[in-house]
């Protein structure tokens, strides 16, 4: 039987209306429940991060593998220490903490085993730790008065929640065991998940970016901090991540969506082109570059269905246009635009009914375009080789 999960808007009314909202959200919370609630990168589903037992349901709600560990969100830097090993917190955090939070970053630090257990952090000895800066995150820590482990509030691999809308649409269906109530704090402002940095590494090295970049933090800590392409990858593929948003396939959709880039626009066309021929196989046309095997296996079993092609096509150049019966989504040109839309779109050509989503890849790889970058290389495939 679905549970009954019960949305409660932190919108409108009094603040004590509010207040009085948490306070209910935060007793679930000490009671073991889940809570999904908002923060300024992504709704995450939440559980009190010293009971292994509610952790562990966080895992079951999604089906998220266990060697992917959560983030534990707490009010402030006194909170975040008793986290930490020996109650104290690197001096590299310390110093991020005092530039950057409340904020969008994520510090990875040594474990204090005796209170996080250790499935909050996929069995490693670290924890990855936050101050949201969204009030109604920080206001749910304060009244539940423990700190809370959450992902984002989505089945495990699929694209992040930015409304309460899209953890209800992902969550409240199959009634995942401890679901108790969806705080609606509105869209998140961010829209990517946050920065998660490691300073148990020396130099300390970015495990995923976001909107705080390693520039940032490098001019803050007087140091070069490593960004993501040059840390190394953790092998084998069942080890356990040291940082949520490490797996290769994450944030999809459910459409089958590929990516390609500027350069590759005159084969999309080609390739769209030839389509309907039967007699032309998709990688044997005129296009310059072949057509990845995914996408051409994808593209053989969904030809029985689909003799003419209707793609959902997401471009940020006002210059890619495919006419009906495809469809355009035209996003914005400048990265912080670009991110607080990007999983909402995702979401919403996922539910547009096109078998196939083809996304234009950004050229840009410095700033916040670096989390673009990394979210949409995880969520898509290569149309071509």
């Amino acid at each position: 039987m679905s549970a009954i999960v019960t949305v409660r808007d932190c919108l409108r009314g009094s603040d004590s209306d509010t207040q009085q909202i948490l306070s209910e959200a935060g007793q679930v919370i000490r009671d073991g429940k889940l809570v999904a609630f908002p923060t300024e990168t992504v709704y995450g589903l939440g559980a009190d991060a010293t009971n292994a037992t509610a952790v562990q349901s966080i895992y079951i709600a999604k089906g998220r593998p266990s060697n992917n560990p959560l983030i534990v969100h707490v009010t402030d830097v006194e909170m975040a220490r008793t986290c930490a090993s020996g109650g104290v917190l690197p001096v590299e955090a310390e110093k991020l903490a005092a530039r950057f939070w409340p904020g969008p970053l994520t510090v990875v630090v040594p474990r204090n085993q005796a209170l996080i257990p250790a499935c909050v952090s996929a069995g490693l000895p670290s924890v990855a730790i936050r101050v949201p800066s969204h009030p109604i995150a920080r206001r749910l820590i304060e009244a539940s008065k423990r700190p809370i482990a959450a992902p984002s509030a989505n089945r495990s691999g699929f694209t992040s929640p930015t409304s309460a809308a899209h953890v209800m649409a992902e969550l409240s269906g199959a009634g995942p065991a401890g679901l108790v109530s969806i705080l609606d704090g509105g869209e998140c402002d961010v829209g990517v998940e946050s920065t998660v940095v490691d300073v148990t590494r020396n130099p300390p090295v970015v495990l995923r970016p976001g909107a705080v970049t390693a520039e940032m933090m490098s001019e803050c800590l007087g140091v070069r901090v490593v960004p993501l392409h040059s840390a190394p990858k953790p092998t084998p593929e069942d080890a356990p991540r040291p940082s949520p948003g490490m797996l290769d396939s994450h944030y999809a959709p459910r459409t089958p969506a590929f990516r390609f880039s500027e350069a590759q626009w005159s084969d999309v066309l080609t390739w769209c082109a030839s389509w309907s021929d039967s007699s032309t196989s998709s990688s044997s046309s005129s296009s310059e570059h072949r057509i990845c095997q995914p996408a051409e296996d994808t593209i053989k079993a969904l030809k029985p269905t689909h003799p003419h092609l209707s793609i959902s096509l997401i471009t940020y150049s006002p210059h890619m246009y495919l006419p009906p019966p495809h469809e355009t989504t035209l996003m914005p040109s400048e990265a912080r635009d670009y991110a607080h839309k990007l999983y909402a779109c995702l979401r919403d050509v996922d539910e547009g009914g096109k078998p196939l989503i083809l996304v234009l890849m950004p050229d840009h790889s410095d700033g916040l375009w670096a989390a673009i970058v990394d979210r949409l290389g995880r969520a898509t495939k290569p149309l071509f080789l």
